[in-house]
């Protein structure tokens, strides 16, 4: 897996999965941006899907520009500018640079265990472009696998690796609207339809589970899409996996539902809140892939409905359950923000939003 290997890929990835460009589309936006300068065609563009860097600093900054327009944020777009000079370093340096075939490594599940955990709700510092270069190759060792083939052993520790990086990738864009959130929980429903197969029901466990796969994926698309049917879906999950013994993945889907049908339809949601108290409990009681903070879905029902004094509370306990500062979690400040907008308070509301990824409105 080389530095041009991992450029290449991951700007198809970006144009084809997460942008829905065709080739001749994302050549037609770089070269308006480039203003006469450049005049990039579709061959170009296939030209740096295989490893080919941007020939000019005007491509390379109208591709980021484009790519940022549809599916990065700025850490992934520096992340990718670095890929792009160590693919250039390495076409000048090649005996200095050698790739790595991350799907042969002794430990590839630990490493790509610890990219989930780093792309997770509260920290995502996990390099996007080698993540996706990491998944891309797993997936051709494990499920189109030719030439070598490892002993027995690895190959687990392959299929328990490729499960770690398609939730990892989901983790980073499921909590985006439109098209991302549709990618990712397609990609997490495949990857649950992989890990039955490979792993059986468990799965890996937790949230990795099959059932907690298919949870995550429901929410993307209850929240980000605002779909119906897997809100409902949500509360279905939760009796499965509850029928399972699946107590947290149990109390993660229906504490998801009530987060969505509280933005889909307020008011429905107020029965429900009232029995989530021991839910929370159950979730909380389960620290395995941390993953999931039970107490902030109540949070964002409650708020959804206007009920700011029970946001609060279930605040306060988050913090009280989370352990580390509470200020390393961007959803805290999300919802320090939204209570604060919804008191009237706007100085603290701007503050707050100041500190997260949310986009503040009045």
């Amino acid at each position: 897996m080389t530095w041009a290997g991992l450029m290449g890929r991951f700007i198809r990835v970006c144009r084809q999965d997460w942008a829905g460009l065709t080739r001749a589309q994302l050549a037609i936006a770089v070269t308006h941006l480039c203003r006469g300068k450049e005049r990039v065609t579709p061959a170009i563009v296939e030209a740096w899907e295989k490893g080919q860097p941007p020939r000019t600093s005007e491509e390379l900054v109208a591709l980021t520009t484009v790519l940022s327009r549809h599916c990065l944020g700025s850490r992934e777009a520096t992340d990718f500018w670095r890929a792009v000079y160590r693919a250039c370093a390495e076409r000048q340096y090649p005996e200095l640079l050698e790739g790595e075939d991350v799907a042969y490594r002794k430990d590839v599940d630990a490493l790509l265990e610890k990219a989930y955990e780093e792309a997770s709700a509260y920290t995502q510092q996990t390099n996007l472009v080698w993540l996706v270069g990491a998944a891309q190759e797993l997936e051709a060792v494990v499920i189109r696998p030719e030439g070598r083939r490892p002993a027995l052993a690895h190959q687990r520790r392959q299929e328990a690796a490729l499960v770690f990086a398609r939730a990892a990738l989901a983790e980073h864009h499921g909590r985006r609207e439109g098209r991302t959130a549709w990618w990712a929980a397609n990609l997490l429903e495949t990857n649950a339809d992989f890990a039955e197969v490979r792993l059986g029901a468990a799965g890996l466990g937790g949230r990795l589970s099959v059932l907690g796969q298919r949870v995550v994926a429901a929410f993307h698309r209850g929240h980000g899409l605002r779909s119906e049917r897997d809100v409902e879906r949500l509360f279905g999950l939760s009796e499965a996996a509850g029928a399972r013994g699946e107590r947290a993945v149990a109390a993660n889907a229906y504490l998801k539902g009530l987060h969505c049908l509280a933005e889909l339809r307020p008011g429905l949601a107020t029965t429900r809140i009232s029995s989530a108290e021991p839910l929370i409990e159950a979730a909380a009681a389960d620290r395995r892939r941390e993953a999931w903070a039970p107490h902030l879905d109540p949070v964002w029902a409650c708020l959804a409905e206007g009920r700011t004094e029970e946001a609060e509370r279930y605040l306060a306990q988050f913090e009280q359950w989370w352990g580390p500062a509470p200020v390393i979690h961007c959803q805290w400040w999300e919802a320090k923000a939204q209570i604060a907008l919804q008191r009237g308070d706007d100085p603290d509301a701007v503050k707050w939003a100041g500190h997260s990824s949310m986009r503040w409105r009045r």
